[in-house]
């Protein structure tokens, strides 16, 4: 019988709770909790965008240009201070270097995109399903 369990969400904070609960599961096993943080806004930014009807490619574009890389180092920064700022700034930097070298971030034309297989959308990724097959 499946067991089910309720999260209580939002549009934001899904890509969030869902990696953390895929974080067991190569390649999720792989992240880091400000890797997660990093990923799932990107996410979330991404799917704000096709939603709009924005193209993938455009999509991505957006994605990496400064207003949504700004608002992600924003909230990493958590404060007002321009030095709080930088320091994120150069977190964020190497996150994203990070994620490319776990294969969640291509370079495609010399530009940063999502990688299409490794994108979760809150709208069409509900449930997940986890299936263990037990060897006897």
């Amino acid at each position: 019988m499946p067991k089910t369990f309720n999260f209580k969400s939002t549009d934001k904070l899904y890509y969030q709770q869902a990696i953390t609960v895929l974080r067991e599961i190569p390649p999720y096993s792989k992240l880091r909790t400000q890797e997660i943080l990093v990923l799932s806004r990107l996410m979330y930014f991404y799917n704000e965008l096709v939603a709009k009807g924005v193209d993938v490619k455009t999509a991505n574009i957006a994605l990496f240009d400064s207003t949504y890389k700004n608002q992600i180092i924003e909230e990493m920064a958590n404060s007002d201070d321009p030095e709080a700022f930088k320091k994120a700034f150069a977190t964020f930097s190497n996150i994203l270097t990070s994620l490319r070298k776990k294969g969640f971030i291509l370079r495609e034309d010399g530009k940063n995109v999502l990688n299409p297989k490794r994108i979760l959308n809150s709208k069409e990724m509900n449930p997940i399903i986890f299936q263990f097959k037990i060897n006897a």
